[in-house]
């Protein structure tokens, strides 16, 4: 890392010297007045500074985290309220509209791909509770914002947990829960849409 900090400080001295030189050179060759050259000068420079300080700005955001966010593991709603609904399989079923044997099941499925490496910076989301944030959401509809709020998380990241945990759900759950209807079943399926709607239904062999 601090070699490739290094390296972007050397290249910006490099480009910056070789702007000055280019600048100046073509200011005295175009037999600018002093004042003009002075200008320039003062106009690099500027821009070296400039360029420094939002460089430093851009690096100090990327490793700020609020307050708020840092206090996931011990205040977020997961690790708040999934212990407790785990004794409580009615509070649990209408939390997440599943079942306890459900999520576990459907966690033990994905778990291997929701699980994220931690970092020097901070521990990763469990993947329970990615599933938890996921299931939440497409239980209720609530906005993303009220899932930062309750689960402590970016909402940038909480969208983009929810589009992955949803792609996995899809990849891994769809020949199971939706599988391609075989010439039988469509007849069934037709027969049944006949009973019930007392209208024929439109089957194609």
């Amino acid at each position: 890392m601090r070699d490739t900090v290094s390296e972007i400080q050397n290249y910006d001295r490099i480009l910056f010297t070789s702007v000055s030189h280019t600048a100046l050179l073509y200011a005295k060759q175009t037999q600018c007045s002093a004042v003009v050259i002075m200008k320039i000068e003062e106009c690099i420079a500027v821009w070296y500074l400039l360029n420094n300080k939002k460089k430093k700005l851009k690096r100090r955001r990327s490793l700020w985290v609020h307050p708020m966010l840092g206090l996931r593991e011990s205040k977020g709603t997961y690790n708040l309220l999934h212990e407790d609904l785990l004794q409580d399989p009615s509070k649990f079923f209408n939390y997440y509209r599943m079942s306890i044997q459900s999520f576990e099941k459907l966690h033990n499925i994905l778990e291997n791909k929701l699980i994220k490496k931690d970092t020097t910076m901070r521990r990763s989301i469990s993947s329970k509770e990615r599933l938890s944030m996921t299931l939440r959401y497409l239980a209720t509809g609530c906005s993303l914002t009220e899932l930062h709020y309750n689960y402590r998380v970016g909402i940038s990241t909480a969208s983009e947990i929810i589009q992955e945990t949803c792609k996995l759900i899809w990849i891994f759950m769809k020949e199971q829960c939706i599988p391609k209807p075989t010439r039988e079943k469509w007849l069934e399926i037709a027969d049944g849409f006949l009973k019930n709607a007392n209208y024929p239904h439109c089957w194609v062999p």
